[in-house]
């Protein structure tokens, strides 16, 4: 009887040990299962449902770290999808910062090559050191301050306003800033200066007009692509420029800009001159409901010093930023009083404002050309080789001097580009 009540005893015990062993069995069977399952489907790319498996193993192996791995795995994908704040979010909550970095600079370089300047200025900066993140903070924010001109010229206040804010004090934001809040409250003027004018010819996408002592060429059509150029002609006297030169101009180039030729003496009237051409500029632009932009300022011989003094003028009266200001044939007679003073030379460089001097030789053989090199300025010098050849203030026109400066290209064999303060490709 007691034999048979021990056996009993160790039969239960048995038993007991069985429910208790099969189930913990059953479940670290069921526990490896789940952790393979999760393992397979990070082999096929399925991170986020491996990573819910593992994050409900976390205690089992390594099941931690392949969490980690999946989440980590998961982001870089976003990061290809450009889904860049669901990546961060991931990176942040494992605390990957050398990944969030790179996710970070990834998305810098998306914004910038999209066109969204102003978040990628901002990401670029944030980044500091890393990588090449300065070189392209800087690129970020040369492109923000040209799509702020852009927004400008189209009128768009607000968004130019805010734009050249970022840019701080970089170049002339300021200049900008200055002249957008001018042109805001510009109204179109009740004079009309066509109807004291004479037009002179049609031409296939504008006309010619003759006024008083210039004659200015207006387009069809004006909008915000519509550019800006005056021209003062040289000599002591007398009627320098003729309706033949500025015709034979428009025969083989038409830019879509509203241009001013002025006639007689470059060095007569100057200051009158220089007002009046931002006036008549001022008065197409706002008439058109757009700015003054992309502005280039050319004189030939005598009326270089005009063209250099319009164009320090124009930045520091008008808060406009010349793009380039041409001098043909420049050095003939430079021996004038009316050279850059050391206070307009300085301003001159401030304005970025790219000089171009046409010359019959490339050597810089005048103190003022030596002055404007030395005081920072942009330059490009451009010579004849040969040198028996005549002023090129005279045939500028026809020999492409003034086309060369809306297309930065100069394509002759007989002369040669010399550039000061700045690279060959800025030049356009």
């Amino acid at each position: 009887m007691n034999k048979r009540k021990h056996g009993i005893k160790i039969t239960a015990v048995i038993l007991a040990a069985a429910l208790i062993i099969i189930p913990v069995s059953v479940h670290r069977i069921n526990i490896y299962n789940e952790y393979k399952k999760a393992e397979r489907l990070l082999d096929n790319g399925e991170f986020q449902a491996a990573a819910e498996m593992f994050k409900e193993l976390e205690n089992y192996r390594d099941s931690k770290e392949l969490y980690k791995q999946c989440r980590l795995d998961y982001a870089q994908e976003l990061m290809e999808l450009r889904r860049f704040q669901k990546a961060e979010q991931i990176l942040n909550e494992i605390n990957d910062l050398e990944t969030l970095c790179l996710c970070r600079y990834k998305e810098g370089e998306y914004c910038l090559n999209s066109g969204q300047y102003e978040k990628a200025l901002e990401i670029f900066r944030n980044l500091g050191e890393y990588e090449n993140s300065q070189e392209l903070a800087d690129k970020s924010l040369e492109e923000l301050y040209v799509q702020a001109q852009k927004e400008l010229a189209k009128l768009n206040y607000d968004r130019a306003e805010r734009m050249f804010k970022k840019c701080g004090d970089y170049k002339a934001a300021s200049k900008f800033l200055a002249y957008e809040e001018f042109r805001r409250q510009q109204l179109p003027s009740d004079k009309d200066i066509l109807k004291c004018s004479r037009q002179m010819v049609k031409l296939e996408k504008g006309s010619i007009y003759y006024v008083r002592d210039f004659y200015y060429y207006i387009p069809d059509v004006i909008d915000e692509n519509t550019a800006c150029s005056v021209y003062f002609a040289g000599g002591l006297g007398g009627v320098i420029l003729t309706y033949e030169t500025v015709r034979s101009y428009f025969r083989s180039f038409e830019p879509n800009a509203i241009m001013i030729f002025y006639m007689g003496s470059g060095i007569n009237n100057i200051d009158y001159k220089i007002q009046e051409s931002f006036e008549i500029l001022n008065y197409f632009t706002v008439r058109n409901n757009i700015t003054i932009h992309d502005l280039i300022i050319t004189g030939s011989s005598m009326g270089c010093a005009t063209a250099l003094k319009a164009a320090v003028k124009y930045y520091d009266s008008y808060n406009i930023c010349p793009v380039a200001v041409g001098a043909l044939d420049n050095a003939c007679d430079w021996n004038i009083p009316y050279n850059l003073t050391n206070d307009e030379l300085e301003l001159l460089a401030q304005s970025g404002t790219i000089v171009c001097l046409y010359e019959q030789s490339t050597a810089i053989c005048d103190e003022p050309v030596r002055e404007i090199r030395d005081s920072g300025s942009r330059l490009v010098m451009i010579g004849c080789r040969n040198k028996g050849h005549d002023a090129i203030s005279r045939y500028g026109f026809s020999l492409g001097c003034f086309d060369s400066l809306w297309t930065g290209e100069f394509n002759s064999e007989e002369y040669e580009k010399r550039f000061f303060n700045m690279p060959q490709d800025q030049w356009n």
